[in-house]
């Protein structure tokens, strides 16, 4: 598990799961703690419908054995939402400022 910089509202964690002796890397998001369930369920059914029309440069929602696209777990005084994606490769080219974490 490692953390992914660059994000500026929600926290981002990069792993790897394995299964059948095939490794595939996720990142892991947990929401902001103003992040409601109308607005997760907007933006994942959003990117699924861009996903399944053939815009694949975005990272597809991974789904958990209930079908949900996302779980919510009490930390605190707070309940926060987290969601698993798919991991894209890349360079992020639109970022505003230049990134100096290691």
């Amino acid at each position: 598990v490692f953390k992914m910089y660059g994000g500026q509202i929600n926290l981002s964690y990069g792993f790897v799961a394995e299964k059948d002796g095939v490794q595939t890397q996720y990142f892991l998001r947990k929401y902001n703690r103003f992040a409601d369930e109308n607005r997760i369920n907007f933006e994942h059914d959003f990117l699924t419908f861009l996903k399944t029309n053939g815009l694949d440069i975005i990272p597809a929602v991974i789904k958990t054995k209930e079908g949900s696209t996302f779980i919510q777990n009490q930390e605190l005084d707070k309940a926060y939402f987290y969601a698993v994606y798919e991991f894209l490769e890349g360079k992020d080219r639109y970022r505003w400022f230049e990134d100096t974490t290691p």
